[in-house]
């Protein structure tokens, strides 16, 4: 199986926008330089196989809104603004 990335924007009053997909080397380097910046990862093989598919500055459809909500609370706990997804009674993510 071929490795993916997907690179997303996150608007307030928009889905998140897709800004870059990469696929097998490009894959590899877009999550080498997002280690580099300390751009946060979250890993998911069916999602980023789906947006792989998408055009660059698409929006994400609304039938993958399950899996967007998954996401979206990853983003909102980076931020600090609601509990861990992975253990939803901590919600401090400086452990």
């Amino acid at each position: 199986m071929s490795e993916k990335a997907v690179a997303l924007k996150y608007s307030e009053r928009k889905s998140p926008t897709v800004l870059a997909t990469g696929v097998d080397d490009e894959a590899i380097e877009m999550v080498r330089l997002a280690h580099e910046l300390a751009i946060p990862l979250f890993e998911n093989e069916e999602l980023a196989a789906l947006l792989c598919a998408s055009h660059t500055h698409d929006q994400m459809p609304p039938w993958l809104e399950p899996v967007l909500t998954d996401v979206l609370a990853f983003a909102l706990w980076l931020q600090g603004e609601a509990a861990n997804p992975m253990y939803p009674g901590e919600k401090d993510i400086s452990n």
